[in-house]
């Protein structure tokens, strides 16, 4: 597997072997005189559908800020990967998912939780998947979701990727635009701007065995 660092504004390759079940945090990458003390880690994880129509990708399109997200989120309590993944692509686009494939990509990110003095760590699996044919149906939005203007969209990864960096070069942007530019790059064949994935903390992306299916 090949691992990704961003930290501190510089995106660092990760020699293969290297063990860590988590992402390294910008911290760690610092002297030990300099290092800051442990802290407490709240772990999130979450799946995200890559579901191609020719050479269109559904993803999430926020009216509001204007960015595109892959369809996903947080696994709950009790449910496999599988679960989520078609859960949330029912919920975010109305369309039912009907073929779960590989997982393409591990993207995990470390930033300041809200809670003080902890690390809030996020690992977001992307899994190559196909929907059921036919129209969307509806939505079931949360509060937070229908405020930004959460809308299913079936456009080029060049389209969204150009979108999103445009939002992200001007400074108004949502706080995953940073992980969708790095994963649209990465999954679609985009060449990779190191600088444009940049984000504030750290974050850690695995390219990850083509063999592993969800669970």
């Amino acid at each position: 597997m090949i691992r990704f660092i961003f930290s501190d504004g510089i995106f660092t390759e990760v020699p293969e072997g290297s063990a860590s079940t988590g992402a390294p945090s910008a911290d760690a990458l610092r002297p030990a005189a300099v290092r800051e003390p442990e802290r407490r880690v709240i772990e999130r994880r979450a799946v995200r559908a890559v579901a191609f129509r020719g050479d269109k990708l559904l993803l999430i399109h926020a009216r509001g800020p204007g960015d595109y997200k892959f369809p996903g989120g947080g696994v709950e309590p009790g449910e496999s990967a599988l679960e989520a993944l078609g859960r949330e692509l029912r919920e975010e686009t109305g369309h039912e998912l009907a073929v779960p494939g590989a997982l393409a990509l591990r993207v995990e990110e470390r930033r300041p939780a809200k809670e003080s003095g902890a690390v809030f760590h996020m690992i977001s699996d992307y899994y190559l998947c196909e929907v059921a044919d036919g129209p969307a149906g509806r939505q079931s939005l949360d509060a937070y979701e229908e405020s930004l203007g959460f809308e299913p969209a079936w456009v080029s990864p060049e389209e969204a990727l150009a979108a999103n960096e445009a939002l992200a070069a001007g400074g108004d942007a949502s706080p995953w635009i940073r992980r969708e530019i790095f994963a649209l790059r990465r999954l679609c064949g985009l060449d990779p701007a190191p600088a444009a994935a940049t984000a504030a903390g750290s974050a850690a992306a695995t390219a990850a065995e083509p063999a592993r299916t969800l669970p």
